[in-house]
């Protein structure tokens, strides 16, 4: 069965080669006439980064430097949370850079979300919360190979999405 494109999700990585990602996700929606949701997801430590601390210090070791650095962390977190209006407003300026022209129709950019946690967890709910019909996102060129053979966050989208994800090579 063919989807019909109306709502496109674009993920991006706020990398340069994001730019020409999103330039193709412009000329899809102009193309099938849909509004786009742009996303960042800020990564947060995983719970198996946590587990590979303590086996290489041992718990109490990790407890007591955990405990120390409890108010550190605190600020990071808060600095993390003060970064994300400042990675809205670099999305919203990409969109301005852009143009967000398609054959000289004006694309409709419904959202820019920036939130916390697993890249790949927090792409493919997005994109069933937001009721999207394709997810775009860019891949390295030299990483696919990597990607695919390591289980990394593209391959991660591909295996949970239920909707199609469009991969825009980009070359470093």
């Amino acid at each position: 069965m063919v989807t019909t494109i109306k709502k496109i999700l674009f993920t991006t990585d706020l990398s340069d080669s994001a730019k020409e990602v999103f330039k193709q996700t412009i000329r899809l929606a102009g193309s099938c006439q849909a509004s786009v949701t742009m996303l960042h997801v800020i990564e947060e430590t995983t719970s198996n980064a946590k587990n590979l601390v303590i086996d290489m210090m041992g718990k109490e070791a990790y407890e007591k430097l955990e405990k120390d650095n409890k108010d550190y962390v605190q600020n990071i977190m808060l600095g993390k949370r003060k970064e994300a209006p400042i990675i809205q407003q670099t999305l919203e300026k990409l969109a301005q850079q852009s143009g967000v022209h398609s054959d000289g129709k004006m694309v409709q950019i419904d959202d820019t979300i920036v939130i916390m946690g697993n890249i790949a967890d927090e792409i493919v709910y997005v994109a069933d919360k937001n009721d999207c019909d394709i997810i775009v996102m860019g891949y390295h060129v030299k990483n696919i190979i990597a990607e695919l053979m390591l289980g990394g966050k593209t391959r991660r989208v591909m295996r949970h999405s239920t909707i199609p994800v469009y991969l825009v090579p980009v070359h470093d």
